[in-house]
């Protein structure tokens, strides 16, 4: 099926960082750099802070089992509607103590009800095809090991998203605010995965530039 340039790209653009102006910021400003330079279609890019949003944990009363609902109303209702309405995710995190921030992972938890929906109601994204992320991470530790736990975690919960594939950038041995954009190569295998991912979803979407 042929594609109009009407058609929109939705874009959920999502820092995990308490630090709004650290390492993960730098990757996430670039990534988005080389989205608006490659211009795939029209672009709706919804930015999420996590730091600044109002998301309550999960209680785990398994409320969304029967329906696929959170009884919970708070920040998570218009976080979910971005996120299933994402054709590309783009994720930027740090690492505490090889995982995620508290914060991120919360919001991650309260995914219970999606996870629901999909694997116990048998509800799918209609976008699940095409959908695509890119995983941004950024650790003052210099072991590449030192990603591999918030990597399994992101990618569990993309895949309750219906998010079937990803790149990943990691980005060790920084730990200053900003000091990612001086790391030798991160930017540019930022760039590099940017343009590989929106490539992916381009074709699995059937948008054109």
């Amino acid at each position: 099926m042929a594609a109009s340039h009407e058609q929109t790209l939705n874009v959920a653009a999502i820092l995990a960082s308490p630090r709004l102006n650290g390492n993960s910021r730098v990757l996430l400003d670039r990534a988005m750099e080389t989205l608006r330079h490659k211009q795939p279609a029209h672009l709706d890019i919804q930015e999420l802070l996590i730091s600044r949003l109002d998301i309550a944990p999960c209680r785990a009363c398994e409320d969304c089992f029967d329906d696929g609902r959170c009884r919970q109303r708070d920040d998570m209702d218009r976080v979910q509607s971005i996120l299933e309405n994402a054709d590309l995710l783009v994720v930027a995190s740090p690492v505490y103590f090889s995982g995620p921030p508290g914060p991120f992972k919360q919001l991650i938890d309260r995914c219970q009800n999606i996870w629901a929906a999909k694997t116990l109601l048998r509800r799918q994204n209609p976008r699940r095809a095409h959908r695509r992320a890119l995983i941004l991470l950024a650790a003052a530790r210099k072991t590449p090991r030192v990603f591999e736990a918030t990597q399994a975690i992101i990618r569990a919960w993309l895949r309750s998203l219906d998010v079937p594939a990803e790149q990943v950038v990691t980005c060790p041995g920084v730990d200053g605010p900003g000091e990612a954009s001086a790391r030798k190569g991160r930017l540019e295998a930022v760039e590099r995965a940017m343009a590989k991912i929106l490539d992916d979803v381009m074709e699995a979407s059937g948008l054109q530039p």
